[in-house]
């Protein structure tokens, strides 16, 4: 089964080394070089890893290669959390907030040595994918299909919420003010923003099936946008939404604004525009004039990981996502630890099985690493 996880894990630290915060901090602590050279080893690695996965089975020197590539993937990818952690630590100190050191994961060092150290780290982790690719061009690997790690997979609304903990109060500030102050002639958007993982999209699934939202707006509406903020693509989007497949060319703006008149005019909507990194506040505008056109209690979510995004767009204050941290020596069920992840976003949403299942073998793969301790098999009663 280790193997098996070879496939999935790399694009995961793919997606943390290309990740907008990794970036900027590896340009701050001048180790944007080492990163963006760990992203391209990983990236030449990913190419092959099909025919790797294949030869290994009869292949022992293979086998021991994948596991080797594995443990350097895991480590890379517990570095480059490290200095986001590390870096979110250090801003809420600089708001003001105390900061416990009681999960024994964030450092309290001088920034200057743990840059230092942190770089060393990096370093050795480069120069250790160096080695294994060295090791790869010797096995003598196919590269497969080209993958395209970077494109997003499509993320629809709809989420479970009985296996959500953890976003409660968040969710609750968030319906309170769509029920409340979406009244007004301006339009109102409410921004979700925080890094990668913490469950933007998973808060507003919860919000956008609470059936209180649902009464209240008649038309749900859910866009997945990324980083292609192409206004007539979003609109034409919302109009297949309401009314089924359109024919109209994205660059016909006026045909495509008479079109969504027709499906959200004089309605009210509540529009979830998921993923969002345009910081052009000229294209935002361009967008909501077009989107003005429904009912004045209608409203938009937007999900983001950028500050700027949020003050560009939103009309109200921003839902800022924390980490969900336990303390120091803090008792949890495996299943209980499962659904926080799933609250989190940290559970893969694509892949074999359920989510439960997948969160399940994460679990695993980090006892065997002795990510926790002191794991007990609580066995049912027989009596």
């Amino acid at each position: 089964m280790a193997d098996l996880l070879v496939s999935a894990l790399i694009p995961a630290v793919m997606k943390k080394a290309a990740d907008s915060l990794v970036q900027r901090l590896g340009e701050m602590w001048g180790i944007n070089d080492q990163r963006e050279r760990l992203h391209n080893l990983l990236l030449e690695i990913y190419a092959v890893l099909p025919d790797a996965e294949d030869k290994s089975n009869s292949n022992v020197a293979i086998k021991s290669w994948l596991q080797n590539l594995k443990t350097a993937a895991y480590d890379a990818g517990d570095l480059l959390d490290e200095f986001c952690y590390e870096e979110l630590r250090r801003d809420a100190v600089r708001r003001g907030h105390k900061v416990s050191n009681a999960s024994g994961f964030f450092s309290l060092e001088n920034p200057a040595l743990f840059r230092y150290k942190m770089s060393g780290k990096l370093k050795k982790l480069v120069g250790r994918m160096d080695g294994l690719v060295v090791q790869m061009g010797r096995f003598g690997f196919q590269q497969g299909p080209r993958v395209q790690v970077a494109n997003r997979v499509k993320t629809d609304a709809f989420v479970v919420e009985s296996k959500v903990l953890g976003r409660d109060k968040d969710k609750e500030n968030i319906v309170r003010i769509l029920l409340e102050e979406s009244n007004n002639e301006d339009l109102m958007v409410v921004p979700v923003v925080g890094m990668g993982g913490l469950g933007k999209t998973t808060l507003a699934q919860l919000v956008y099936n609470d059936p209180r939202v649902k009464d209240h707006f008649k038309l749900p509406l859910w866009v997945c946008v990324s980083q292609d903020f192409n206004i007539g693509l979003l609109i034409r989007s919302v109009i297949e939404l309401v009314m089924g497949k359109c024919e109209v060319p994205i660059d016909n703006m006026e045909l495509l604004r008479r079109r969504l008149h027709e499906a959200i005019g004089g309605k009210r909507y509540l529009l979830v525009l998921d993923d969002v990194w345009n910081e052009n506040i000229d294209e935002w505008d361009r967008l909501r004039a077009l989107l003005n056109c429904g009912d004045p209690e209608s409203a938009i979510i937007v999900t983001t990981r950028i500050d700027t995004v949020a003050s560009i767009m939103g009309t109200v204050e921003s839902n800022k996502l924390g980490i969900l941290v336990f303390p120091k020596d803090f008792h949890m069920d495996k299943e209980k630890l499962i659904q926080y992840w799933m609250a989190s976003g940290f559970i893969p949403s694509d892949g074999p099985g359920s989510p439960e299942m997948r969160g399940g073998d994460i679990f695993d793969e980090l006892v065997w690493r002795s990510f926790f301790q002191d794991v007990k098999q609580v066995c049912p009663n027989r009596h």
